[in-house]
């Protein structure tokens, strides 16, 4: 699985725990430390922020639209990938 593949995946963990579709970048960390994944935190966070993420600047040649920006810190996933 690449980088953006498990983000995603964890993603929808953290929401169907939650019942709720928003969650944080810390959120998504903890995650992955608890399943037992070893990515770069700048690498998760700059997936998260920017390259999967609709509303975010583009900064990245190849992106992703799996995350919108709701709020300060605060993103969902997007319909499509729920």
């Amino acid at each position: 699985m690449t980088c953006h593949e498990i983000v995603l995946l964890i993603a929808r963990k953290v929401v169907a725990e939650k019942k709720d579709n928003h969650f944080t970048v810390s959120e998504i960390k903890t995650q992955l430390q608890n399943q037992g994944f070893s990515l770069n935190h700048k690498t998760i966070e700059t997936h998260v922020r920017s390259r999967c993420c609709v509303n975010a600047p583009a900064h990245h040649e190849t992106t992703y639209n799996y995350f919108e920006r709701v709020g300060r810190g605060v993103y969902k996933i997007c319909d499509d990938y729920i």
